[in-house]
């Protein structure tokens, strides 16, 4: 199952013809996805560099 938000509406979808394509992309997210600790260590960083600027 899928639920789509948009601005205006949303929707949830169950058939396999229109969740395949979503599927398909967990896939590819989670693939290209952080780790926890990377994600992390990535916050941390930008975080570093953002006090670093003094503002």
């Amino acid at each position: 199952m899928v639920h789509v938000e948009h601005h205006s509406a949303s929707a949830f979808l169950d058939e396999p013809e229109d969740v395949s394509a979503y599927d398909a992309l967990r896939s590819t997210v989670l693939a290209a996805a952080l780790s926890a600790v990377e994600s992390a260590e990535l916050l941390a960083t930008y975080a570093r560099d953002w006090e670093g600027r003094g503002t």
